[in-house]
C-alpha cells in the first residue's frame, strides 16, 4: 500500500515537472513581449499575496485608501519599468 501511495506521488511530480518544462520552453519560444507579459502578472502576484499576508484589518479601517495607494505604487512602478518597453514594441 505505502509502495503505490510512493509510486503515485512519484508519478505525479514528473507529470508536473514535464509540464512545467514545456510551459517554460514555450514561454521562452514565445518571444519578448509574452515573457514580459508573464513577468508582468507574476510580480502582479506576488505583490499581491504579499499585501494580503502584511495587511491588518483593524488597522487598514483606520487609514482611507490604504490599499489603493499601494496597488497605484505597483501599478505606476510597472508602468515605468515594463509598460513603456511593451507599448514601444506594439506601436511601432
Amino acid at each position: 500500500m505505502a509502495v503505490n501511495i510512493q509510486k503515485r506521488k512519484f508519478k505525479d511530480r514528473v507529470f508536473f515537472a514535464v509540464c512545467m518544462l514545456f510551459g517554460f520552453i514555450a514561454l521562452i519560444t514565445a518571444g519578448h513581449l509574452y515573457a514580459s507579459i508573464a513577468v508582468m502578472c507574476l510580480i502582479l502576484r506576488v505583490t499581491y499575496e504579499i499585501l494580503e499576508l502584511k495587511r491588518k484589518a483593524g488597522r487598514d479601517k483606520d487609514i482611507l485608501l490604504v490599499n489603493f495607494i499601494n496597488w497605484y505604487f505597483v501599478g505606476v512602478t510597472l508602468y515605468y519599468s515594463l509598460g513603456t518597453w511593451i507599448k514601444s514594441l506594439l506601436f511601432r
